[in-house]
């Protein structure tokens, strides 16, 4: 009996994804190809063994980006629930009153799925036979696929940024990655500001180029997906970030730079973050419904959203009594 070799279905987007990478404008490869001649990157590796799982990552000493199988396993995960809640919800936006989603056919296959994404964090195992993946001939897996190529680029510029951006404090951050090395404040700043200017400059490697509002939503939609990822892996709901920014304010920050003309393609980027936040919510099982739900309305997407980053700063004072850090940045 012939025994084949696993293979894991998310390989068959690492081409695309790599391409994109390099090529997403014109603009963005000449940075990159000067980025390359000049030694700050020298090569992206693809880790797929089995106990391994990493969100992206540089090496600033040997200039090596690598991303790991697993997570972008996960990654594909979140893309194909966010994708599919949205084809739900725009399927019965025609419909009176609240849209239900855990009474759709398809809705707990999603979770089933999106559950053994944020398993992979702890636990290794091949990709369920009965489930959704990046090879199904179906309009919403070709649409995750596409979200999914797009929040990877985010992630992938977000690490150059820290070659491009800090390869000069090399020493320092080798310095902090000693388990025995204490941060002071000033170096909890300092790093803090790194992730903010590598979170900017991503943003910016997104939008470089004046493109079509169909592009922008797209490639816009996944750096808000790259966010919202890193909330489903937290295994409580502490979102507080010490030497990054809070994940609340790294994905507002994103959201609030977003300029589209398309109020139909502008309401599909405030449904993703808002059913995005909703989702984290659900996870940790936090009651959000308002006890007047048949008679709350919402006039606009800002007032959705102050609600939902609400309850966000409530989580956090939350865990700053109970779970203070020695240096919060407030």
């Amino acid at each position: 009996m012939e025994i084949k070799e696993y293979r894991n279905p998310v390989n068959v987007l690492h081409f695309d994804a790599i391409r994109a990478f390099l090529t997403s404008s014109n603009c963005m490869f000449t940075q990159l190809h000067e980025a390359i001649s000049k030694g700050l990157l020298n090569e992206v590796i693809i880790d797929n063994s089995s106990n391994s799982f990493k969100t992206p990552s540089v090496n600033l000493e040997t200039k090596v980006m690598q991303l790991h199988e697993s997570h972008l396993s996960y990654l594909w995960t979140v893309c194909y629930f966010l994708t599919s809640v949205r084809e739900i919800t725009f399927e019965r936006a025609t419909s009176n009153g609240i849209i239900h989603l855990n009474d759709s056919p398809k809705f707990d296959t999603l979770i089933c799925l999106l559950e053994w994404g944020r398993s992979l964090k702890t636990h290794h195992c091949s990709w369920p036979i009965d489930m959704p993946d990046p090879t199904h001939p179906t309009d919403t897996a070709s649409n995750a696929n596409l979200l999914y190529i797009y929040a990877l680029q985010y992630l992938m510029y977000h690490e150059v940024g820290h070659f491009v951006l800090h390869y000069d404090a090399i020493d320092f951050i080798k310095a902090t990655k000693n388990p025995f090395y204490e941060l002071t404040k000033q170096d909890v700043d300092l790093l803090y500001n790194m992730e903010t200017e590598a979170d900017n400059y991503a943003f910016d490697c997104m939008s470089l180029c004046d493109e079509e509002d169909n592009i922008k939503f797209l490639k816009h939609s996944g750096a808000v997906v790259a966010h919202l990822s890193n909330f489903y892996l937290l295994s409580e709901p502490d979102i507080r970030g010490y030497t990054h920014p809070d994940l609340d304010r790294r994905l507002r920050c994103i959201t609030e730079k977003i300029e589209i003309q398309s109020k139909e393609l502008s309401w599909g980027i405030n449904h993703l973050y808002a059913t995005g936040i909703q989702l984290f919510f659900c996870i940790n099982h936090i009651e959000i419904l308002p006890k007047d739900l048949e008679q709350h309305s919402y006039e606009d997407w800002n007032e959705i959203g102050s609600d939902l980053y609400n309850i966000l700063d409530l989580l956090k004072k939350d865990y700053q009594i109970f779970k203070p850090y020695k240096e919060y940045l407030l």
